[in-house]
């Protein structure tokens, strides 16, 4: 929320509060702390691995973050391969 208090000022922080309370009933009362940290790290861990989001072509985040992670590697790997190998000349 900002200062002012409008939810439409931080509205991607508010979907995603809205899904964690829709789909994973995180808008019910908890017996203890332990209960609703234990239910806010499962509902996190289904968020990022099992939803499938619109905005990322219906992947979940994990998969575009290992997609991510692959492209970046194999940049990083061509980039050292070809230093080594003094193929491209920078200067």
């Amino acid at each position: 929320m900002t200062e002012e208090n409008h939810c439409y000022e931080n509205a991607m922080a508010e979907r995603v509060n809205g899904i964690l309370k829709d789909e994973y009933l995180l808008d019910r009362q908890f017996k203890d702390f332990i209960h609703a940290e234990k239910a806010c790290s499962e509902a996190a861990m289904l968020y990022n691995t099992r939803r499938p989001h619109l905005s990322l072509n219906y992947k979940t985040p994990e998969q575009v973050h290992c997609e991510h992670n692959t492209i970046k590697e194999q940049i990083m790997t061509f980039i050292s391969k070809t230093i080594n190998n003094n193929s491209v000349n920078f200067f």
